[in-house]
């Protein structure tokens, strides 16, 4: 029992490394790099530091509603003309105006109205921690589009570099049939030539795609955190070939004002605005104000803690702004302009969502109308080639017929590639004009297909 104890001690840690090796080696998933985007992007963290401020400075506003209390503790040294003082004998023992006075005192101030500051100012941090909340949602967005964009560029360059392997696995066929045909006589030295200057032309394209592969690899892995050598899927794609369902109908707008970032951080530029000018009024309206003050307060020192130095006061203060250089109309116009121009703002977001709306649904309907027909385009184009190769090894097709259903063919795969990218693209386009979240709707592109591309 020991020794086996002792073997399984030793095989205990291979084990756990070779499981280790081999759950780091399966292709992720796409929402595993969100998850690792969300955790580690810079910007992002950033993002929700700025938010974490906001609730911050909102808790900070609400405390403004509670009294504050202090401790103060003070030594007077005054100096009295000669008619506040009295004359020895008048009252012997007695200092009513002492030179020095000590004192020490709990002092405690309840703000009740202060012309609405206090309450605006909650509201106005309230506000602003709802903004730094859709701000960070715009990031996610911004920022997970771009990671979206990647892999599918990445999956698409992954499906280019595979038709042309294809091809030139073809060519290589090609070369072959040609070259065992020229030894019967039936081929020309040209037809091996140019053949032979096909294929060697693949090398430098597939070589300049592997080189953008690991571009877009790298950049993958430094957006989203994800160590050096991560293993991707074969394609980041939807695997289904379904026709493209695409909503044409609806008040976009309103949901794009209900749920896009841009958009709602405009509109709450403008409670921002109207509230700063009520703040920056509230100065030049009335306040009411209740301070209180307990201590000691006497011209000996000893007597400080004592009963004898006990002092208190409760005061409800009342404060009218009478005349302030007229800096309140001042104030006034500033807060309105202000609005004014926050209203600007949000109406001019609003025409260019109206215009990017109507463009995005135009650019999703025609791009996929163009997948459908670049996918009809590929099928026939290697359906063509098929018969074409088969019709060539028995010497019924010509050498010039099958390098033009062979180009056919090329031109067609990477065609209707070039349209799915481009129609995913402008898919995500049109989902993040509507501000719905990025990390949800894709969900469906990776998955068997369920709505979109």
């Amino acid at each position: 029992m020991k020794q086996l104890v002792k073997i399984m001690g030793t095989l205990g840690p291979i084990v756990l490394f070779f499981v280790g090796v081999q759950g780091f080696a399966s292709p992720l998933k796409l929402d595993q790099i969100f998850h690792s985007t969300l955790e580690t992007n810079q910007e992002l963290k950033a993002a929700r530091s700025a938010l974490d401020q906001a609730r911050a400075w909102e808790k900070e506003a609400s405390r403004r509603l509670f009294p504050s209390i202090s401790f103060n503790a003070s030594v007077t040294h005054q100096e009295l003309p000669g008619y506040q003082t009295l004359p020895p004998g008048l009252a012997p023992g007695v200092d009513l105006f002492p030179s020095r006075l000590y004192g020490a005192s709990f002092d405690l101030d309840q703000p009740i109205y202060l012309g609405g500051r206090i309450w605006n100012a909650w509201r106005l941090r309230e506000v602003q921690r709802e903004k730094a909340e859709w701000d960070l949602r715009a990031a996610q967005q911004k920022v997970l589009a771009e990671i979206l964009q990647l892999v599918w560029n990445w999956s698409a360059q992954s499906e280019v570099l595979k038709v042309l392997g294809e091809s030139k696995a073809r060519q290589e066929e090609f070369v072959r049939l040609t070259r065992r045909r020229l030894k019967t006589g039936n081929a020309r030295e040209y037809e091996l030539l140019q053949g032979e200057a096909d294929l060697i032309s693949y090398e430098p394209r597939m070589s300049e795609i592997g080189e953008h592969l690991t571009s877009l690899r790298k950049s993958i892995e430094v957006l989203a955190g994800l160590p050096a050598g991560s293993s991707f899927p074969e394609s980041f794609f939807s695997p289904s070939e379904a026709k493209p369902r695409v909503e044409v109908s609806g008040d976009f707008l309103q949901r794009s004002r209900e749920h896009n970032p841009e958009l709602r951080g405009a509109e709450l530029g403008i409670q921002l605005a109207r509230l700063d000018r009520e703040i920056n009024l509230g100065e030049h309206r009335p306040s009411v104000s209740l301070r209180g003050r307990w201590g000691w307060s006497s011209p000996d020192r000893d007597d400080i803690g004592s009963e004898d130095g006990k002092s208190s006061s409760l005061t409800l203060q009342l404060s009218v702004p009478v005349f302030s250089g007229l800096t309140s109309l001042e104030v006034k116009r500033a807060g309105q302009a202000g609005i004014q121009s926050a209203e600007s703002a949000f109406q001019s977001a609003l025409d260019r969502q109206l215009v990017r709306l109507e463009e995005g649904k135009t650019a999703l309907v025609a791009s996929g109308q163009r997948l459908g027909q670049s996918r009809q385009w590929r099928q026939k184009a290697e359906k063509a080639l098929a018969e074409g190769i088969k019709s060539y090894r028995v010497g019924l097709t010509s050498n010039l017929q099958v390098v033009q259903l062979q180009a056919a063919r090329e031109r067609a795969a990477l065609g209707e590639i070039q349209s799915r990218l481009d129609h995913h693209v402008k898919f995500l386009n049109w989902k993040l004009a509507l501000g719905e979240p990025v990390e949800e709707w894709s969900k469906a592109l990776t998955t068997p297909h369920q709505k979109g591309p």
